[in-house]
């Protein structure tokens, strides 16, 4: 006879749970999805009121601001797709040299396919779908990836874990915004990677494998039943930090010193105490780093082989797979020398010891003395208008706290709350049960450090809320096996708390504001800018049929110009980007308007276009001041100043433009002016 499955209340509530969190994102999403479809449908018209089509290689889809990088993906596949290459220089910014590309191809590879898969089944353009790809890739990628989490949780942690897991991550702002529609980027990804990185270390025991293999107690589920098993916990995660590493280089590379801080200290944690029933295994890290590292080279070949190879340090390089391996090496000498187990390299001479650890040490330090040696030439971020304008312009890199108090924190980050109860467990741990300290304190340092890097940009916040996910799953998994304790109970009822704070905030707020405004939000002023930027860059493209402008204007409203327009553009928000944004600073800073003008001749500006809402002129002025101490420059006399005071100079021919007032939009302005270096006074 079949055996009877039990279905217990607690099924019964895991069940509601992971159905609730799963349709809140369905419904959350196709709102947004259906929002910027509304968006895009509202008609551009010209000035006599007649619509504009787009035509060429201008583009339709009205993104969100919070998506802007899709933009310049959507953009990146195209040229992907025509040219049937990796995209290693693009022409559409900087003119007329154009610039470099070093991002990961990740997502315009996922672009594409998705657009080819479009194509099999409807009649669309390449562009068009591109743009439909945009809207969806993201939704499509996080059924994915909470598929995919969700059952390595169940068969490693049990179905509690799972559900707890797939819930904290379906309901968090943070982790969502990463897959939202329309977000055709690598933030999602890099979250991800970032996670897994931590989780398959602790689905391997944080170091530590069963003594006895075939040991079936429940404490066994937190930890390992054998090296075997463990070994590929590591792998998978060194496999997963490298692709993370190709993915975003900036995300991956702070997970990894988290990491190994919660091995050390884990390892610390642990001196003094009696375990019968596990023991270390160093040379699991020594193993995570050769993985880790032979994954990077594996993508940076990918990416640059055989054409492209170069030093840059802002993305993925082979110095960063040797670091890690010098690192992981070292890291397996300090958690053996610190656990008092060196049987583990007692086989090695100490010729041998000493080679290898001067080896890893270069290896470890060969990024550092690149980046302090060579500055600005391997790491363009140090560049000083770089510097400034990320920390005084660019929204995702100011703190959390400032931004909390912007919008009266009504998204306040409560999923933190799962931090205090995990602290707690800690002297219960090292008191009751060592050999789960090593998991528990790889996680709190992941958190714990990424909650550090969001308080001071909020940049951070999707890769922590992924990080607190899982140590929610986890605790969740800890609860059952620590007892019927009065400490055990407290840390029970504290993780349920604290994770039904962080799992109910953003669906009842997100239901509050719905309702708040009579189920249908009011017409979002940035996205109706969107749509100016739209008319404007149509109108122009159908003004200067045949030929290709190159357009002045703000950071932001210059990547949608080049996207809604085919133009190319001078200062748009990349790294790789550095010259046009020098370049944009210099026009709007140079001490005289004739020195503005042989700049634009320089770099063949014909048209320069304001927007009130982005009107960045007086900034690059500041920032050209800043990346050139020694400029002298005048409000009176630079570019920036002339405009701002009305006065133009002659080389400068004004356009008529009037916003649509259907868009609502008249406290706004647009100032279009074309480049006419011989024009009479």
């Amino acid at each position: 006879m079949p055996r009877r499955v039990s279905f217990c209340p607690l099924h019964l509530g895991l069940v509601c749970l992971v159905a609730a969190a799963l349709w809140f994102v369905v419904d959350n999403y196709v709102r947004q999805a259906d929002r910027i479809q509304a968006y895009t449908a509202l008609g551009a018209t010209d000035q006599s009121g007649a619509p504009i089509q787009p035509v060429g290689d201008t583009r339709f889809l009205v993104l969100p601001l919070a998506s802007m990088d899709a933009h310049g993906w959507i953009m990146h596949t195209e040229q992907l797709l025509a040219e049937g290459s990796r995209v290693r220089h693009t022409d559409r910014d900087n003119p007329p040299h154009g610039r470099e590309v070093h991002w990961s191809s990740a997502p315009a590879l996922l672009l594409a396919g998705l657009a080819y898969l479009l194509r099999q089944f409807a009649p669309l353009s390449i562009t068009d779908s591109i743009q439909f790809a945009a809207l969806w890739v993201g939704p499509i990628c996080l059924a994915l990836v909470l598929g995919s989490l969700s059952w390595l949780a169940l068969r490693r942690f049990g179905a509690s874990c799972a559900a707890v897991l797939f819930a904290s991550l379906a309901t968090s702002s943070a982790f969502l915004n990463g897959f939202a529609p329309g977000e055709a980027d690598h933030h999602g990804l890099a979250a991800t990677l970032g996670l897994l990185s931590v989780w398959f270390l602790v689905a391997g025991g944080g170091g530590r494998v069963a003594t006895d293999s075939n040991e079936t107690t429940s404490r066994s589920i937190l930890v390992p039943t054998g090296p075997i098993q463990a070994r590929r916990a590591f792998a998978a995660a060194g496999i997963a930090g490298g692709a993370g590493l190709w993915i975003s280089a900036a995300t991956a590379l702070p997970v990894l010193l988290f990491i190994a801080t919660g091995a050390l200290l884990g390892a610390w944690l642990r001196r003094g105490c009696e375990d019968t029933r596990t023991r270390l295994q160093p040379e699991l890290w020594a193993m995570w780093g050769s993985w880790g590292a032979a994954t990077s080279i594996f993508f940076y070949l990918i990416e640059y082989f055989p054409a492209h190879l170069g030093l840059r340090l802002e993305v993925n390089h082979p110095l960063y797979a040797l670091a890690w391996w010098g690192g992981a090496g070292w890291l397996t000498r300090l958690v053996a020398r610190i656990a008092n187990t060196p049987a583990a390299f007692a086989s090695v001479s100490s010729r041998q010891a000493v080679g290898s650890a001067a080896l890893q040490t270069l290896a470890a330090l060969a990024p550092v003395a690149v980046l302090v040696f060579g500055g600005a030439r391997f790491f363009l971020p140090s560049d000083p208008l770089l510097l400034a304008l990320h920390r005084d312009y660019i929204h995702e890199f100011r703190g959390l706290l400032p931004t909390l108090a912007e919008t009266s924190g009504w998204l306040a980050p409560w999923s933190w709350l799962i931090v205090p109860p995990a602290l707690f467990l800690l002297r219960f741990l090292r008191q009751k049960q060592p050999e789960l300290l090593p998991s528990l304190t790889l996680l709190l340092a992941a958190c714990v450090g990424t909650m550090t890097l969001t308080l001071l940009q909020i940049r951070w916040q999707g890769l922590a809320a992924a990080q607190l996910a899982i140590l929610a799953a986890w605790l969740t998994a800890a609860g059952p096996v620590l007892g019927a304790t009065r400490p055990a109970r407290i840390f029970r009822i504290g993780v349920g708390l604290s994770a039904g704070a962080a799992v109910l905030q953003y669906p009842v707020l997100i239901q509050l504001e719905s309702r708040s405004h009579g189920g249908a939000p009011p017409l979002d002023r940035t996205e109706l800018a969107s749509l100016v930027v739209r008319d404007v860059a149509w109108a122009l493209h159908a003004a200067t049929a045949g030929t290709r402008p190159v357009i002045l204007s703000g950071p932001t409203t210059s990547t949608q110009l080049a996207y809604f327009g085919g133009f190319r553009v001078l200062g748009t928000l990349y790294w790789e980007n550095l010259a046009g944004l020098h370049t944009a600073a210099a026009i709007f800073g140079a001490p005289d308007p004739e020195d503005a003008l042989a700049l634009c001749r320089r770099h063949k500006v014909t048209h320069l276009v304001i927007f009130s809402w982005d009107d960045f002129a007086p900034a690059y002025a500041r920032l050209h001041t800043l990346a050139h101490p020694g400029a002298t420059t005048s409000e009176a006399r630079n570019l920036a100043g002339l405009l701002a005071a009305g006065r133009l100079p002659r080389w400068l021919r004004p356009l008529a433009y009037t916003i649509p007032p259907s868009l609502g939009l008249s406290d706004q302005s647009v100032q279009i002016y074309e480049v006419h270096p011989d024009q009479s006074a």
